[in-house]
């Protein structure tokens, strides 16, 4: 045999060899608790940078397996709320991904038969407004007062209307509306006028 052809038959042979990739599993994932514990009943989702779903199942035990996906960036999504966001996964042969993504707890599931009113009080420079009162004019209610970052929560049974009444010493007071139709939050951005001004 020639050299020629020696060479032809081994070039051959090493490139059959490189363009064959070892088989491998391209991304693990460690499901965890809040607390450390292995998680179970966990939605994982997988999108591509076109924000198609390339992958989408509630796991049933701590870990995951996706072996295969396409080109590009990939998101990892973790959870059903407070949910985990993992970016810029991608697929390079031979080097396996392996995650370990700790669930965030959600909150515990409530019945609701009123509204959450949640208001975030402000000045006209847009600065918050402490121990701002929160009062209702047409029935008795939870009151309360803005904390320093001018938040403040009530609610409203549900089907039901009121005027929530703001007042501080110094600000005009803010008579406002509100009807709970569908169960829903009602939140409200209120600008406090400083009197006189």
């Amino acid at each position: 045999m020639s050299r020629i052809a020696k060479c032809l038959l081994l070039c051959s042979i090493v490139g059959q060899v490189s363009v064959r990739a070892q088989e491998f599993c391209a991304l693990t994932v460690d499901l965890q608790t809040f607390d450390g514990r292995p998680a179970s009943r966990t939605p994982v989702t997988l999108v591509d940078s076109s924000g198609k779903v390339v992958f989408h199942d509630s796991v049933a035990g701590p870990r995951v397996q996706i072996c295969d996906f396409g080109f590009g960036p990939h998101t990892l999504v973790v959870g059903s709320c407070y949910k985990t966001e993992i970016s810029k996964v991608v697929l390079r042969l031979g080097q396996p991904i392996h995650l370990a993504v700790r669930k965030s707890e959600c909150p515990a599931e409530v019945s609701r038969t009123t509204c959450l009113v949640y208001f975030r009080i402000r000045d006209q420079s847009g600065a918050a407004v402490a121990e701002v009162e929160l009062n209702w004019e047409t029935r008795e209610g939870p009151k309360g007062s803005s904390d320093a970052f001018g938040r403040v929560e009530s609610f409203l049974p549900e089907d039901a209307t009121g005027v929530a009444i703001l007042s501080k010493t110094g600000y005009d007071a803010q008579r406002i509306g509100l009807q709970c139709a569908d169960l829903g939050d009602i939140e409200r951005e209120v600008v406090m006028k400083q009197v006189g001004r």
